[in-house]
């Protein structure tokens, strides 16, 4: 029959192998189908495609099942798809009859059309109750799935039985247990209209007969009456037939006759023909005919019935039984009793079954079988329990319900093929989904998934409110608390939603899910005893956090677990789906509720590659939920090269590192030589005091600190290592699971994600130092460019205006930050970029560099009172645009002007570059002779600079020297005449150390000037030697105009000479014992000349031994012989010392200027041997001769060891002191210097006229007494 609903049974067989379905598409269950499947474990899937319970009425159901509609069943299925489902069983079932009896008895039902009338009768002389018992009995689908055996045979895999909801329905009345199954379900139909179960027309009886008179009735009794008369309406036709033939043959006989034609009668055998046709037709309004009446004899037949001849009984309408000895009329009656009722077997109902017949409502006699609802089945409304025990008690309404219990149909069968493999074994087919090469942009390939991210926030009550009302109100929904992400699983799977665009009602979510990741529903559930409530699972969550395990329904292994996206959901979409996909998945995020109140911060982010450049890229969007209302979002862009050292570009990369390193190397070896030499001179704290030294320090650090993170970026690049791909989603063709991922896979990739990240937040950490390092370069540049007057007019015109700088600065700030909290007062509800202070801040501040009234005026205007807004925006334009900003600029412009005024005559670079380039000329092309370079020049007196005099005897001598025409001034306060020149030009040509003294102690020529006075001229060699001295002098000297001003500017100078100075620090205690001796030399003297002889003698006993005064005039040999016990000065190294010795005050200052002397240094030696002598000239002042240990240090300033004094007033003249002295030093620790000690041998030498004497010269002791006009020292004789 021609069904026009149709459940839309399809299959389709799921394979573990291949991990997908063997069918692309379910495959409707009407045909055969051959196809090959992998060896392993599979499943064979049935889908119901058409939701039939929405086709048909609950009415409709009761009509065509006797279900009640009060006792159907809620559909419990979570999809359109789902095979067996009890609701769909019973409404594909009602729709299956409702077809049926369309079909068979529909009021559109032609008789005359042969096709018609043949279906008709097939379904005539069924019983309706067998009809009835086969629907409840074959719902969904039969067959068997099977494979080859290797021959022509086949190997049953599955068997699918068809679903009954009574026992064995397709064999309808012929099972007793079907009809008794029906009969348990009965119920009362109190309240409910009666209906049949198989006539679209209800039965009718006559009011005069009794008799049904409804449309199947009639038909059947006219099929009956029209079958009982085809035998004698044949005989009829066929005696009609030959007197019909005989007469055309006698008539054909007279025809040829009176023709004279013997050939006619060779026409005969057509017209015969033609007239057995038209005489054998029968009658137009007969349902019976020649062709089916085997048909309809066939059908009562399979209900246990033949036709005889004859027989037996009333009437001529007879039927004999098939079981021989038993006749049954099916014919006229009025009553059962006219009916055969002998109880034999049924060949229909089968064994143990009465064959009898009774009296249906039709008036004729029937089997017992089609009697099963009385009242409408039997003429007298009962059919007979004696003749027909198993007729009847049929209830006319079911409990729908009851009917299903113990009802189950299997949607799926598992079986498993081995054909290739052993059973048990791995099997793969074709490998892993390929990833697809994704491009988000030209060159830029997406190396991974886009991984989307969100972190919850879980919702509370609003503590925050107060007003109980509003609080309640606001408690209905919650808001956020700041707490702790949120991990609990929410949403819901739109695949099982029917509303969902992606909907797929053949889906079970009890395959993919387990019960706690579904969300429970209460519902009523009918039962035989009334309505229960019970909680079932409903539609699958949508939504998992990253430490649970979508594969294994648990929480993933602590090594699959990134703790820093612990409770934060992450869904992926890798590059193995297509487009059609990527936009199903975007549908499930909108559909299944990705996005909801607890929502605090989306994240989208993704990693791209471009091999033409050779970098990654990370790149992320990040939608964050304000509590103002809006959705603030931000993007962050990252690169990163991992082969950093790659190509020519690379090398170069390498050279120019190296490079700067070195630079930076020798910039901190200076820097740290700066700092160990104010240590050794005892200035650390005033070096540390300087800003500029800070600033140059912190230039360093930052650079050093630049470099760290640059060998961690190439630690991170030379260590990176990447996949393949990434194949994170466990199925991307998942049918319900969507965003299922396999864990390995999602760890690895968060791993070379957060390797990416690491790497390019070291190399943007690196970039955004060494920025800072090259402007911090350039302001350094800046500072070093103020030793140029003109170059330094930005660093001097700041230092100028800093003290009103510091004053504008602090009221700015005040009247500024005033504005900034009433403009968050005023407008920071409505406007963002004022909500906070410090975004305030920042707004303003914008603001006074460039206003910008689009994003000023209109959002202002209406977040207060136009007033307020007014007054407030005025007043800030006027007092803190117009007015502080030009005091500002007024202030920085009058500091320009003072130091432009004091620099005006200022020499400029282009002046200072020519001099260069002039002296660059003149040192290659002129000879030595005549030319001296700087750097000439500058060896010399870095070869002098041991030797250089003390600040107090440089004061004295400068200051006295002032009215000298041309001098040279270098720093730290030394000027250098022409006599000094030239010995610092003759210095180097010397062989020894004897002849440098000699050539140092040459006596110039002298001369008188115009006043008559004598003066020291420099003797020259020759003119050449002249020439250059003019020359530096012309360079390099000046002529002080202001004495005053010249000895200030010396005083200056000569104060940063600290190492002298700090030298009398830890020699004050020594000087002051040689202060206190001195004055009782002193009273001594004063006592001789004033007292009496015995008080003076009395007072000489009781004094104590009296000391000579500072001497005049002579030299002092010394000979350092060798040191002992000298600590370790250096880390690596031992100790490089070397002796500096000179004479100096009492003041400890240098009296005896460049003439000084160095030894040679003894590397690596704490017992070093010198063995070497020196003679140095004493001047007025000179009392102590000094000799200072140094170590030697090649990197850094040189440090001091220690100091060894000898008083020159405890020296006999011309007697030879030969002793070890101890070294003192107040700055190390005295136990490193316990065993430290200077073996010298020094004798002092008087001169008379520059010329020495020695204790055994005639009239030594009386001269020398003479001139002192003291008593002579212990020792001396005549």
């Amino acid at each position: 029959m021609k069904r026009t609903l149709n459940p839309g049974y399809k299959f389709n067989v799921y394979s573990e192998t291949m991990g997908a379905y063997i069918f692309e598409n379910d495959m409707p269950c009407n045909d055969t189908y051959i196809v090959d499947v992998p060896d392993g474990k599979h499943t064979l899937h049935f889908y119901q495609t058409s939701m039939l319970s929405e086709q048909i009425g609950v009415d409709d159901m009761y009509r065509q099942l006797l279900t009640v509609p009060s006792t159907l069943p809620e559909r419990n299925s979570s999809n359109d798809f789902q095979y067996g489902d009890k609701r769909e069983v019973l409404s594909a079932q009602a729709v299956l009859m409702r077809q049926l009896n369309e079909h068979c008895f529909g009021g559109n039902l032609d008789l005359n059309i042969k096709k018609q009338r043949d279906d008709f009768q097939k379904c005539l002389f069924r019983p309706p109750a067998d009809f009835y018992l086969r629907m409840l009995g074959t719902y969904g689908v039969k067959g068997a799935l099977t494979r080859g055996n290797g021959t022509k045979g086949r190997v049953t895999m599955v068997n699918v039985p068809l679903c009954g909801i009574v026992p064995d329905g397709v064999t309808g009345l012929k099972n007793n247990a079907n009809r008794q199954h029906v009969i348990a379900a009965g119920m009362s139909c109190a309240g409910t209209r009666r209906s049949h179960p198989t006539l679209v027309e209800e039965p009718r009886r006559d009011e005069e007969t009794g008799l049904d008179v409804s449309y199947y009735a009639q038909q059947k009794r006219r099929v009956l009456e029209d079958l009982a008369r085809y035998d004698e309406d044949k005989r009829e036709r066929e005696a009609l037939a030959e007197r019909r033939v005989g007469m055309a043959r006698r008539a054909m006989g007279k025809y040829a006759k009176v023709l004279g034609e013997p050939s006619a009668a060779r026409f005969f055998p057509g017209i015969e023909k033609d007239i057995r046709r038209r005489a054998n037709a029968p009658r137009p309004d007969s349902l019976v005919d020649d062709d089916t009446v085997d048909q309809i004899r066939a059908q009562i037949k399979a209900n246990g019935w033949t036709f005889g001849a004859e027989g037996p009984g009333v009437g001529r309408h007879l039927m004999a039984a098939v079981t021989p000895g038993s006749v049954l009329r099916f014919g006229s009656c009025t009553a059962h009793a006219d009916c055969n009722a002998t109880a034999t077997t049924d060949s229909y109902l089968g064994a143990g079954s009465q064959q009898g017949a009774f009296c249906a409502a039709t008036g004729l006699c029937d089997a017992c079988a089609t009697c099963q609802w009385g009242d409408t089945d039997a003429i007298d409304g009962t059919c007979p329990s004696a003749g027909c025990p198993h007729g009847g008690n049929m209830p006319r309404c079911v409990d729908a319900t009851k009917l299903m219990e113990g009802f189950e149909c299997r949607d799926r069968y598992d079986f498993e093929l081995w054909q290739y493999h052993e059973q048990g074994t791995a099997v793969s087919v074709g490998g892993a989904l390929p990833a697809q090469m994704v491009y988000v942009t030209p060159f830029n390939r997406l190396v991974g998934p886009v991984m989307v991210s969100q972190r919850r926030r879980p919702l509370g009550e609003c503590s925050s409110i107060f007003n109980p009302t509003v609080q309640a109100f606001a408690n209905l929904s919650g808001c956020q608390e700041d707490k702790a992400y949120d991990g609990a699983h929410y949403g819901f799977n739109p695949v099982f939603v029917p509303t969902s665009g992606i909907y797929n009602g053949k889906q079970d979510p009890d395959r993919a899910y387990v019960l706690w990741e579904r969300i429970n529903k209460t519902t009523e559930v009918k039962t035989t005893g009334g309505t229960a409530v019970q909680t079932v699972p409903s539609t699958p969550r949508g939504f998992f956090p990253h430490q649970y395990d979508d594969e294994t329904h648990t929480e993933k292994p602590a090594d699959l677990i990134e703790a820093s996206q612990f409770d934060i959901f992450k869904l992926y979409v890798d590059n193995r789906v297509s487009e059609t996909r990527s936009k199903q998945m975007l549908t499930y995020l909108v559909d299944g509720g990705f996005i909801d109140a607890h929502t605090h911060t989306v994240l989208v982010e993704m990693v791209t590659f471009n091999p033409n450049l050779n970098h990654f890229c990370f790149l992320q969007f990040t939608f964050n939920w304000v509590e103002g209302g809006n959705i603030q979002w931000d993007w962050f862009f990252q690169s990163v090269y991992v082969d950093i050292y790659s190509g020519i570009r690379g090398q170069a990369q390498v050279v120019v590192e190296v490079v700067v390193i070195i630079m930076l190397s020798v910039n901190c070896i200076s820097q740290a030589r700066d700092v160990m030499r104010s240590i050794r001179t005892f200035s650390f704290l005033n070096h540390m005091a300087d800003v500029s030294n800070w600033y140059d320090i912190m230039h360093l650090v930052l650079m050093w600190v630049a470099w760290s993170y640059w060998a961690y970026h190439y630690n991170l690049t030379s260590n990176f290592k990447m996949e393949n791909s990434y194949p994170i989603l466990a199925d991307p063709a998942a049918n319900s699971r969507y965003f299922a991922t396999n864990s390995t896979q999602e760890k690895l990739y968060l791993t070379f994600k957060t390797d990416v990240q690491t790497a390019a937040d070291s190399l943007a950490a690196y970039s955004a130092l060494t920025s800072c390092c090259i402007i911090l370069f350039i302001l350094r540049l800046v500072k070093g460019l103020d030793f140029q007057e003109q170059m330094g007019l930005i660093t001097r015109t700041i230092s100028e205006a800093a003290y009103e700088l510091v004053h504008f600065f602090v009221l700015f700030i005040i009247i500024f930050m005033g504005y900034v909290c009433t403009g968050v007062m005023l407008f920071g509800h409505q406007v963002k970029d004022m909500s906070t202070i410090d975004k305030a801040t920042i707004f303003l501040y914008f603001q006074i560099v460039a206003f910008d009234d689009t994003q000023f005026w209109g959002p202002f205007s209406h977040a207060s009172p136009i007033w307020a807004f007014y007054l407030w925006v005025w007043t800030y334009l006027f007092v803190v645009w117009l007015i502080l900003f030009n005091i500002l600029l007024a202030i920085l412009i009058e500091g320009y002007v003072r130091v432009k005024a004091a620099s005006a005559e200022a020499r400029g670079v282009h002046q200072d570059i020519v001099d260069l380039f002039t002296h660059w000329c003149k040192s290659w092309m002129l000879p030595q002779k005549l030319f001296m370079s700087d750097q000439r020049l500058a060896e010399c007196l870095e070869r002098q600079k041991a030797g250089m005099p003390s600040t107090s005897q440089l004061r004295d001598a400068l200051v006295s020297s002032l009215a000298q025409d041309e001098t040279i001034h270098l720093d730290g306060g030394i000027e250098v005449e022409e006599l000094e020149l030239l010995s610092l030009i003759r210095a180097p040509d010397a062989a020894t150390v004897t002849e440098r003294e000699k050539i140092i102690r040459f006596v110039p020529e002298k001369s008188k000037n115009a006043d008559g006075e004598e003066e020291e001229k420099p003797s020259f060699r020759d003119e050449n030697e002249q020439a250059l001295i003019a020359d530096l002098m012309t360079r390099y000297g000046d002529n002080p105009a202001d004495p005053d001003a010249q000895e200030g500017e010396v005083i200056d100078h000569l104060t940063t000479e600290s190492l002298v100075q700090n030298l009398a620090m830890f020699r004050a205690q020594q000087i002051a014992g040689r202060q206190i001796e001195k004055m009782e030399w002193q009273l001594e003297r004063i006592c001789h000349e004033v007292l009496p002889a015995d008080e003076a003698t009395e007072i000489k006993l009781k004094a104590a031994k009296p000391k000579l005064p500072p001497v005049k005039g002579g030299v002092v040999q010394c000979q350092i012989v060798e040191a002992a016990g000298l600590p370790k000065m250096d880390l690596i190294r031992s100790v490089d010392p070397y002796v500096l010795v000179f004479c100096s005050d009492p003041l400890s200052h240098n009296t005896t200027g460049a003439v000084s002397y160095r030894t040679d240094v003894k590397p690596r030696n704490r017992n070093p041997v010198w063995e070497e002598e020196c003679e140095i000239p004493l001047v007025p002042g000179a009392n102590t001769l000094t000799a200072t240990i140094f170590d030697k240090d090649d990197v850094t300033s040189d440090d001091l060891v220690g100091c060894v004094h000898v008083h020159l007033h405890d020296l006999d003249p011309g007697v030879e002191v030969d002793e070890w002295f101890d070294v003192v030093n107040p700055h190390l620790d005295p136990n490193r210097l316990k065993d430290a000690r200077l073996h010298l041998k020094v004798t002092w030498m008087p001169t008379l006229d520059g010329v020495p004497i020695v204790a055994e010269q005639q009239g030594f002791q009386a001269s020398y007494m003479q001139q002192d006009q003291v008593r002579a020292p212990p020792g001396l004789s005549g």
